[in-house]
C-alpha cells in the first residue's frame, strides 16, 4: 500500500505541472566556438522552435531559451529529444521586501552634509571613503528592480546612461510600484546636499525594470536574465539586485534546498557567466530568517559562487530575525557580508525621505561599497574583490551563516597602497579609434606595456604614446566593432585591468 501511495504521489507531483506553462530549454552545445564564454545555438534551437507556442528570450549567457509549452506530450517530445539537455520551470520573483509603516523625515537640512544617511554610511567607513576622494567615478552601476522615480530630488545629479522595462519592453521605467526600486537606487546614486547622499554617487547608472509587483504574473527569471545581458552588452561593472527567487506559482516546481548549490538555478547559473565577463553580482540573501525551514533559508542567485550575497544587521550589530541564512546546499557560508538594513534611511516615490527593512536595503548599500573599493583596485577580478571585502569585515576570524564574514571596513580597502592602482579610460564609452589612459599614481616609467583584448580574449593592433608620468594615449591601428574591449596594463608591479566600450 505504501509504495502505490508514493507512486500516486509522484504521478501527481509530475502531471500537476501547468500547462500552456514557461519552461527553460537548455539547447545542446554542439558547435560552441572554442574559448567563447556566450554562445547561442541556433541551429539546435530551429530544430525545436516549432513545438514552443511563445519564445520570450534567447539567453547567450546560458544557450537556453525561456519559451511556452503548450501541453505534456510537446513537454514529453522536447525532453527527449536530442537537440535539448535539460528542461526547467521558470522561476518566478519573491516579494522580499520588509518595510516599515511610513514613517515621512522632515526635509529640513542636517547638521551633517550627508543628512539622514550619515549613519549608515559610516558605519561601513564610506564617508571616510568618499573624503579620500573615492566616490564610484568611472564604475558602471545597473540596478534591477520594479521601476523608478528618476524626478526624485535625490537624483538631480544622476550619471544614467540607459534605461529599460524588461516586462513592458519599452524605455519608460517608472511605472506603478516604482517605490522599492528609487529607494534601492537612492541608497547608491542619491546626491542632496545636506539631506541624501548615496554610496556610490559618482557612478553611472543602468536601470532594468524585471519585476511587475501588481501584475497576476510575476515577473520572472527569463527578465532577470535578459536585463543581465543587456547591462552586459553596455560594459556593467556591478549589479545590484534585491530580487531572489524559489518558489512558482506551481508549488511542485519550487526549487528545493538541494538546488541551491550555485549551479542549478537559472538565474544563478547566468551569474556564474557573469563573474566570468567581469561582472560582480551583488544580491540579496532575502527576507526568510529562521521561520519557514529549519534548515538553510536563503533563495538564489544568493547561493552563487561568485555572487556577493548580502545580510542585514542592525545599528548595534544584531541580525534581525527576518534576515535569511546560510549555507549553500553544497556547504559554503552565506551570506558573504552583511550591511545595515533595519531602520535605513531611503528616499520614497515623492519627494522625501522615510525609512525601511530588508536586506534589499542592505545589498545596495554593500554594492556601492564595493564600487569605491573597485574604483581604487581596478585590477582586481570580481571573485578577488569579494575576498578583499571579506577580509576586511568584522568577523573574518569566525565567519558563520548569519552575518557570514561580517561588515566591511571600506575606508582599509581605499586606502591599501600595495593593491590600490587606479585605472582611468576616457572618453568611455569611447566613438573614435582612439582614446587616453590614466593611472592612479605617476607611475609611467614602470608600465610595460598596454594590451587591447576583444570579448573573445583576441588581440587587437594598437599603439601606445606616453604624455606624462601617468597618462598615456592609445590608439587602435585597425577598424574594429562596436563591442567591449579589455585593456590590460603590464606594470612592474603586476598587470592592472580596464573595460571600453566602443560605439561606432
Amino acid at each position: 500500500m505504501k509504495t502505490i501511495f508514493l507512486f500516486l504521489a509522484v504521478l501527481s507531483n509530475l502531471y500537476s505541472q501547468g500547462f500552456p506553462g514557461k519552461y527553460w530549454l537548455y539547447l545542446d552545445d554542439f558547435n560552441r566556438p572554442n574559448g567563447a564564454t556566450i554562445y547561442f545555438n541556433d541551429n539546435a534551437f530551429q530544430g525545436v522552435e516549432s513545438l514552443m507556442i511563445d519564445v520570450h528570450f534567447k539567453s547567450k549567457f546560458l544557450n537556453a531559451v525561456s519559451a511556452t509549452i503548450p501541453n505534456r506530450e510537446t513537454y514529453d517530445v522536447l525532453k527527449s529529444h536530442p537537440n535539448i539537455i535539460e528542461i526547467s520551470h521558470v522561476g518566478e520573483v519573491s516579494d522580499q521586501r520588509v518595510f516599515l509603516p511610513n514613517r515621512f523625515l522632515t526635509k529640513n537640512p542636517l547638521p551633517s552634509a550627508y543628512g539622514y544617511s550619515d549613519n549608515q554610511l559610516h558605519l561601513l567607513h564610506i564617508v571616510d571613503a568618499h573624503e579620500n576622494g573615492f566616490t564610484g567615478k568611472g564604475m558602471r552601476i545597473a540596478v534591477f528592480d520594479a521601476g523608478f522615480y528618476t524626478q526624485h530630488p535625490a537624483f538631480s545629479h544622476l550619471n544614467l546612461i540607459k534605461t529599460y522595462d524588461f516586462v513592458d519592453l519599452e524605455d519608460d521605467v517608472y511605472k506603478a510600484g516604482a517605490r522599492h526600486g528609487t529607494a534601492t537606487l537612492s541608497l547608491l546614486a542619491a546626491y542632496d546636499d545636506s539631506l541624501f547622499i548615496g554610496a556610490a554617487y559618482d557612478a553611472s547608472f543602468l536601470l532594468a525594470r524585471t519585476e511587475d509587483i501588481y501584475s497576476e504574473s510575476p515577473a520572472e527569471e527569463d527578465n532577470w536574465i535578459a536585463a543581465l545581458e543587456w547591462a552586459d552588452s553596455i560594459g556593467v561593472d556591478i549589479i545590484s539586485s534585491s530580487l531572489n527567487y524559489f518558489e512558482f506559482d506551481d508549488a511542485s516546481q519550487n526549487y528545493s534546498l538541494d538546488d541551491l548549490d550555485g549551479e542549478t538555478a537559472a538565474i544563478t547559473r547566468a551569474t556564474n557567466v557573469a563573474a566570468s565577463r567581469g561582472i560582480l553580482v551583488v544580491n540579496s540573501m532575502g527576507n526568510e530568517g529562521t521561520t519557514n525551514y529549519e534548515a538553510s533559508t536563503l533563495w538564489s542567485p544568493a547561493d552563487g559562487k561568485h555572487v556577493l550575497s548580502v545580510g542585514a544587521i542592525d545599528f548595534n550589530g544584531v541580525t534581525p530575525s527576518w534576515s535569511s541564512l546560510g549555507p549553500s546546499a553544497d556547504g559554503r557560508i552565506k551570506p558573504n557580508v552583511v550591511g545595515p538594513g533595519v531602520g535605513v534611511s531611503i528616499a520614497n516615490e515623492i519627494d522625501g525621505y522615510s525609512l525601511g527593512n530588508g536586506t534589499s536595503y542592505a545589498t545596495p548599500l554593500i554594492a556601492g561599497a564595493a564600487a569605491l573599493v573597485w574604483e581604487a583596485n581596478r585590477q582586481l577580478t570580481p571573485d578577488e574583490l569579494i575576498v578583499m571585502l571579506q577580509n576586511e569585515s568584522n568577523n573574518a576570524a569566525t565567519p558563520n551563516n548569519s552575518v557570514g564574514w561580517g561588515l566591511p571596513n571600506i575606508e582599509n580597502l581605499v586606502n591599501n597602497q600595495e593593491t590600490r592602482f587606479l585605472l582611468r579610460i576616457f572618453p568611455n564609452p569611447a566613438h573614435q579609434l582612439n582614446f587616453s589612459i590614466e593611472l592612479q599614481r605617476p607611475w609611467g616609467s614602470e608600465v610595460q606595456s598596454i594590451d587591447v583584448y576583444n570579448i573573445l580574449g583576441q588581440h587587437v593592433a594598437s599603439e601606445m604614446t606616453l604624455l606624462n608620468s601617468k597618462q598615456f594615449h592609445i590608439k587602435i591601428l585597425n577598424d574594429i566593432a562596436t563591442g567591449i574591449y579589455f585593456i590590460r596594463v603590464e606594470t612592474i608591479l603586476g598587470n592592472v585591468l580596464g573595460k571600453i566600450v566602443y560605439i561606432k
